[in-house]
């Protein structure tokens, strides 16, 4: 197989092509991650509400048990073969394709281990119906594994624009079925058709727009130190997922599908603009810091920047879920869902915090400091792993307060461990958040003064009273911003974005 004849190989493998015009593109890059970012938080804004309806908590925490196991196949997508692919400035067609026939080897095998395990499983969490689930979803893994190399060299020269496509019209499209599934059948296998359709699209639009086709594998291409520095960070995203699953993974087993149901829902409703935010923006900065990594100043700049960009969009969402969750988790969900108000609002300092876990790897990865990142999410791991274990016994409340008490613990330790070999300071890194972090304080005062002297406004279970204390907060947050100093170049970015 060769690449069409409409694309040249220099499109995608020209180092010096992918530097040209660096700013502009990285601008372009945020302007375009940016749209499919508010697009996707708005589909979710609209579908979340509806699929709470339509489902039950049971149907919710039946998939997540599944999904626990079967989430590799997004990690697939985001592996560190596609790192390495952005990262490496001198990259062959060849190596390339080898490393598409490892990955593509990757998903099969996962598919067919997971297959083969699903009956086990079902019987470790006492339900039955996983077991099928887990075999519906195996099928994203072979088709992720065929998706990495073709996304990854869209990224790798800055074609933002066309990424943005694919994740809106995926997000658009799963999402969409899934209502329309859950419509006609009120069953949990409306989440998985929806999971299988993301990633269907996901792998064909992918193909559509990169025109790069591989070769056959071959030996002696130099791809042994690409795929040393891609096990390193593939193994640190490893630990990291299994991080991040450790909380439902303990629920499912001790607790029921249920109460894991409801945890689902309130960790989905408060980090899931975060979430949607930090990947495209990963998705823009590695690739942009990669060409810097020779020039420390530009570098240091350009990362206490995006930082501050980010820090700033997220942290007055934060602050208003903050200050109104007993009246957002009814109004988004329905009244079914009162029983997560309490762990949403245990998870809060984590939300405040989930802004800074995607910037360590943007310089680890633009660096090539895999083993690095590997030892960060071991220490991440463990303080994640005891935290919840220690709240397991107080339920899923406790479990989400032991993770944001992880959270406060470790983020400190996580970048002393990232900026030992980065052009950045710490005191450089609180001097660029202090703004936002005292706009933060700022507005979360005012909006609780606000409930607090005008109850008769602020009090009412409405979308209007609602949408009024988060105009206030998000206003104050911004007037405060600006007024404390928060750097012009920031504001500047925000509004190309």
């Amino acid at each position: 197989m060769q690449a069409g004849p409409r694309l040249p190989a220099t499109d995608y493998f020209s180092h010096e092509r992918a530097r040209q015009d660096l700013m502009r593109k990285t601008v372009r890059g945020g302007a375009a991650a940016g749209v499919a970012q508010v697009a996707g938080i708005v589909i979710q804004v609209i579908s979340i509400p509806i699929l709470s309806r339509l489902l039950g908590p049971d149907d919710f925490g039946v998939v997540n048990m599944a999904v626990i196991f079967t989430g590799f196949g997004q990690l697939l997508i985001d592996s560190g073969f596609a790192s390495a692919t952005v990262q490496r400035d001198d990259l062959t067609r060849q190596q390339a394709s080898n490393l598409f026939w490892i990955a593509t080897a990757a998903g099969v095998s996962l598919a067919a281990m997971l297959s083969a395990l699903s009956v086990p499983i079902s019987w470790w969490f006492a339900r039955e119906e996983v077991a099928a689930i887990i075999v519906a979803l195996s099928l994203p893994f072979v088709l992720a594994g065929m998706t990495i190399q073709h996304q990854a060299l869209l990224r790798r020269n800055m074609r933002f624009g066309e990424l943005a496509m694919i994740r809106i019209g995926g997000v658009l499209l799963s999402q969409s079925v899934t209502i329309g599934c859950a419509y006609a059948w009120r069953s949990y296998w409306a989440l998985v058709v929806g999971q299988i359709t993301l990633a269907a699209f996901s792998m064909l639009a992918t193909w559509c727009f990169c025109r790069w086709r591989p070769g056959l594998p071959a030996r002696g291409a130099g791809t042994r130190s690409l795929v040393e520095f891609g096990a390193n960070l593939t193994l640190a995203k490893f630990i990291n997922y299994l991080t991040r699953t450790a909380d439902r993974a303990l629920i499912g087993s001790f607790i029921d599908a249920a109460t894991l149901g409801f945890y689902d829902r309130a960790f989905k409703c408060l980090l899931f603009p975060v979430q949607n935010i930090n990947g495209p923006s990963t998705s823009v900065m590695v690739p942009a810091l990669s060409r810097l990594k020779e020039q420390p100043e530009r570098y240091s700049k350009a990362y206490l920047t995006a930082l501050t960009a980010l820090a700033t969009v997220v942290t007055p969402l934060v602050t208003v879920a903050a200050i109104d969750s007993e009246r957002l988790i009814p109004l988004i969900l329905g009244d079914l869902w009162r029983p997560s108000i309490p762990i949403f609002q245990a998870l809060i300092p984590a939300a405040y915090l989930a802004v800074f876990s995607s910037v360590f790897s943007w310089i680890y990865v633009s660096q090539g400091r895999g083993v690095d990142q590997v030892r960060w999410q071991i220490i991440n791991g463990v303080a994640t792993l005891a935290g919840v274990v220690c709240g397991l016994r107080w339920g899923a409340v406790g479990v989400a307060w032991g993770f944001s008490a992880s959270r406060l613990i470790v983020m400190p330790i996580g970048f002393w461990l990232s900026f030992r070999g980065a052009p950045m300071t710490i005191p450089e890194l609180l001097q660029a958040i202090r703004p936002v972090a005292l706009s933060a304080l700022t507005a979360a005062g005012a909006g609780l003064n606000a409930k607090a002297w005008a109850p008769e406004r602020f009090a009412l279970s409405s979308w209007g009273s609602t949408l009024m204390l988060a105009a206030l907060t998000v206003g104050v947050f911004l007037a405060t911003a600006q007024a404390l100093g928060l750097p012009k170049r920031v504001l500047t970015v925000l509004r190309r974005k």
